[in-house]
């Protein structure tokens, strides 16, 4: 990513249609989803600027993206880094990731068509917990509703990192079968109930995850 942004003036529009601090801002979301920037770590713009070949300008645009998304942390005197998720952040997060999963699936199973329940369907059968509710809201079509949901995904993408993969893939096969079949009949009431028990599920390992990264920080600082 350095050297396409590097072969870039500051302040002209990058490949792709992107302006140069949108690249950056890609580029360093994606080293804070995957912890190569873990929660906590300073984030030094001159450093940045540095890596990737331009002035401080684009970065430090870049950096104010970034924590309007509230992944980077900017204390004043004090320079920035990435921000970091607690525990109990994190749980609240996920009570307002499953409100409004709920709302949407009750929503969509009386107004999407045979091929929305098909896909809801299959993202229940074998994806993640988070995609599920994030294509559930998406298929909503409601504009703000799916921002709140990205932005909630970014949050426990930022919490978890590389563990999010592993961590939001369980639950109980019965049970993600049963919310298939409740989805594919539109039975409000069976789709809830299994809706219910799978969120526990997933809630559970997030949140154990969340705490071995905890712990696994604590270690390392």
């Amino acid at each position: 990513m350095s050297g396409l942004i590097g072969a870039v003036a500051a302040g002209s529009p990058a490949p792709g249609g992107l302006a140069l601090y949108e690249g950056i801002a890609d580029s360093l979301r994606e080293r804070i989803f995957a912890h190569r920037l873990a929660p906590g770590s300073p984030v030094d713009e001159v450093a940045l600027a540095r890596h990737y070949g331009v002035s401080r300008t684009p970065v430090r645009e870049a950096v104010k993206v970034l924590a309007s998304e509230g992944l980077l942390e900017v204390v004043p005197y004090r320079g920035c880094r990435v921000a970091r998720i607690a525990g109990d952040d994190l749980a609240a997060a996920l009570d307002v990731v499953e409100l409004i999963a709920r709302h949407a699936l009750l929503r969509l199973l009386g107004q999407a068509e045979a091929a929305g329940r098909m896909r809801l369907s299959q993202a229940a059968a074998g994806g993640s917990w988070a995609g599920f509710c994030h294509i559930a809201v998406e298929l909503l079509a409601q504009p703000s509703l799916a921002a709140v949901s990205r932005n909630l995904h970014q949050q426990l993408q930022l919490c978890l990192g590389p563990a999010l993969a592993f961590a939001d893939r369980g639950g109980s096969p019965a049970l993600r079968a049963a919310l298939c079949q409740a989805i594919e009949q539109a039975d409000p009431a069976a789709v809830l109930a299994a809706y219910r028990e799978l969120a526990a599920d997933f809630r559970v390992s997030l949140l154990g995850a969340c705490d071995e990264q905890q712990r696994e920080i604590a270690v390392s600082g």
